[in-house]
């Protein structure tokens, strides 16, 4: 049968009007993922209990070291803790604190102390000012014609983290992963169940035609939550045309894993309610395990779970695009797993996809 654009067309005219009828479909593909973008920027300006983190370098502890210290928590708003030198680049770039304060403990004992601040250029000054007032203190207790300490910044040659950076870019692999359990397996499920796809294997519907048309819909709607997240974003994160670009090509892999994955569940469940237990349970797993709102490598647990979950490949794309850091895996070792999984998940919805309940004779590979 020759392949006719006129009847992928009515297709996906169709599935847009049932989409448009489903607000359950609508919300947890598009609105959701926003309001969830928007929810992370109203919780980040409107913080009142924001607290300066600050390492401090302190490794032989001389009385004036210590003065320097008690002065410097009393400051109000801050949270002090004591590092190593070996630590402060790494809490540095994770956001574990916002600047590292070395002490020279020998220039404290006589009075004239060294303070080496690594700070990014976000909180240079800031932190300038901070020790010029803890200076002043410390003047008016001693002598107020003493130096006390001077203080030297540097830049660190690092990449600093933020908490919107790290989760941004997951709600990106959120809405992949939506798409491909909530607006992929659920409406073939429903659609198997009272008999709409078996209906249509009676059409003159070829079954390429109808993978065209539902992958399609699939593709539009992604590009869209997509391009709506990244809108919501570039309100407090700086993205160029270049990520935006990198952006779509990572959510055309994306589109590709997950709907196929959709296919292999709507394939493999025997009943809708089995179905639907499977994707509640895989959407819990891909978003707790996944590498895509929770840090893999605060564990090794959590580790061992993103290698094996696909959706973290995924979302070490997305990370390594919006941020410009170095991701958990090289980007070709996650392209390679994305198509590796999409391979063999598309293997098992040729295998197992079935027309209705009943049905299992004829397959897509049949067809």
């Amino acid at each position: 049968m020759k392949f006719s654009i006129k009847r992928v067309s009515a297709l996906v005219v169709t599935q847009f009007k049932e989409l448009h009828r489903d607000f359950g479909t609508v919300f947890l593909n598009l609105i959701f993922p926003v309001m969830f973008v928007f929810a992370l920027i109203a919780t980040d300006l409107a913080n009142p209990t924001f607290e300066f983190k600050i390492g401090v370098v302190d490794e032989r502890q001389t009385q004036g070291a210590r003065d320097f210290v008690q002065t410097l928590t009393a400051s109000p708003g801050m949270q002090i803790r004591t590092i190593s030198r070996e630590e402060a680049d790494a809490a540095l770039k994770d956001g574990g604190v916002h600047a590292v304060f070395i002490v020279d403990d020998a220039g404290f004992a006589a009075d004239h102390g060294q303070v080496q601040i690594l700070v990014s250029p976000r909180f240079e000054a800031f932190s300038g000012i901070l020790l010029d007032a803890v200076r002043d203190r410390m003047r008016q207790q001693v002598d107020p014609h003493t130096r006390v300490f001077e203080y030297q910044v540097s830049n660190p040659d690092i990449e600093v983290r933020s908490e919107l950076s790290f989760t941004f870019p997951g709600l990106l692999a959120l809405a992949m992963v939506q798409l491909g359990l909530f607006a992929t397996a659920v409406p073939l499920l429903a659609a198997r169940d009272r008999g709409t796809l078996r209906y249509l294997s009676l059409t003159p519907l070829s079954m390429t035609e109808m993978l065209v048309g539902q992958l399609a819909v699939r593709v539009a709607i992604a590009l869209l939550q997509v391009s709506l997240i990244l809108l919501a974003g570039s309100t407090m994160l700086t993205i160029t045309l270049l990520q935006w670009l990198q952006v779509f090509g990572i959510s055309i892999l994306g589109i590709l894993l997950l709907v196929s994955i959709g296919y292999a569940i709507a394939g493999m469940a025997k009943s809708q309610q089995g179905g639907t237990a499977a994707i509640l349970f895989l959407n819990f797993t891909m978003l707790m395990g996944g590498n895509v709102f929770m840090d893999p490598t605060e564990s090794s647990v959590q580790y061992f779970a993103a290698c094996v979950i696909p959706i973290s490949y995924l979302a070490d794309l997305y990370r390594q695009a919006i941020s410009g850091e170095t991701g958990l895996w090289p980007v070709w070792l996650d392209v390679l797993v994305v198509l590796g999984a999409t391979l063999v998940a598309i293997a098992f919805a040729l295998r197992t996809f079935r027309f209705d309940t009943d049905m299992r004779s004829r397959s897509v590979v049949a067809a």
